[in-house]
């Protein structure tokens, strides 16, 4: 028998690689962090958060008091695949991580929440958007953020070199992808019951 030859071993990502790959893991630092406040009441493991530069605390989530329990499981299953995607991109960075920095996911009247919420025309003018105050906030909250990590996936790919990686990435994407379809879809059915929506 021919002796199988040895795997070469995955190489480091190249500079390029890492600022692409870090920039996908602060990505999912937010959306892991949102989901998992959301759905769980809490951050996710602290030995998820540290890496090279100045580590930050999420503050200001809560978890979200589900009315129907078709989207709390939903939240929970979204989380855990954030949480999971935390963790790969951690894994393939090895020691060029990036820790996460500090995230406010409040739903202060001049956080991110409320600035996309007017931007999109939810709330007018010194108005607050609360995503963890209901269900419908939770899914436009969520609508925002599936959007912007699919477009982020996608936009950064042509620039991910190794093979490897770029696999990866696109694995991560269809992830996105199918929670962004799946937000979209609650958000239809929601919106034929509640014409608010």
């Amino acid at each position: 028998p021919t002796p199988s030859p040895t795997p070469s071993p995955t190489p480091a990502p190249t500079s390029s690689d890492q600022d692409v790959l870090n920039f996908a893991l602060n990505l999912e630092y937010l959306e892991a962090q949102f989901y998992s406040f959301a759905a769980n009441g809490t951050s996710i493991p602290i030995s998820l958060l540290s890496g090279t530069g100045t580590p930050g605390a999420p503050s200001g989530g809560r978890q979200v008091t589900f009315t129907d329990p078709a989207v709390g499981r939903y939240a929970r299953e979204i989380a855990g695949d954030e949480q999971a995607h935390v963790a790969f991109l951690r894994s393939v960075l090895g020691s060029f991580a990036v820790a996460q920095p500090a995230l406010d996911l409040s739903a202060d009247v001049n956080g991110a929440f409320s600035t996309a919420a007017r931007a999109a025309g939810l709330i007018g003018a010194g108005q607050a958007f609360d995503p963890y105050a209901n269900d419908q906030n939770f899914l436009l909250a969520a609508f925002i953020f599936e959007d912007v990590g699919v477009t982020a996936y996608k936009g950064a790919s042509p620039l991910i070199t190794n093979k490897t990686y770029l696999e990866a990435a696109a694995g991560i994407l269809a992830a996105e992808a199918y929670h962004a379809g799946l937000i979209r879809t609650t958000l239809y059915r929601k919106g034929l019951a509640m014409p608010s929506l």
